[in-house]
């Protein structure tokens, strides 16, 4: 997945060099990356019936997709080895307050407890419904 956001990347930066003359800096993948946040707050506002969109589901994982992408091209401009930082920090003790423990999760039931804030998370903004 990383090597396929670098292929699409050097793509993107050849087209901005023919057509602006250089390729886009830090900043303005980073604006382009803000962008993308209102279009995927637009998108949430649409699941929870407050705008009209068709197709929501696709967009929305197209919009997240873009995120994935500004993410990982943010890291590699900023040589940031993403893999190891995602890594490193997945195996940071928990909060226990985030699970509704009275102690710090073990490493081996982190994974779950990152499932289960996330799931409420998407159940809240109605991205799964609560049967799921």
């Amino acid at each position: 997945m990383i090597n396929r956001t670098r292929e699409i990347r050097n793509k993107y930066a050849k087209l901005e060099k023919e057509k602006y003359g250089k390729e886009w800096t830090k900043e303005q993948v980073m604006k382009g990356f803000v962008g993308d946040v209102g279009d995927l707050m637009k998108l949430i506002m649409a699941k929870q019936g407050v705008r009209d969109y068709d197709n929501i589901d696709k967009k929305l994982a197209h919009e997240l997709s873009d995120y994935l992408w500004s993410i990982i091209i943010l890291a590699d401009k900023y040589n940031i080895d993403l893999e190891k930082s995602f890594l490193e920090t997945m195996n940071l003790p928990i909060p226990a307050a985030c699970c509704g423990e009275d102690v710090i999760i073990e490493k081996d039931i982190r994974a779950l407890a990152r499932k289960k804030v996330l799931y409420s998370i998407m159940q809240q903004y109605k991205l799964i419904s609560k049967k799921d």
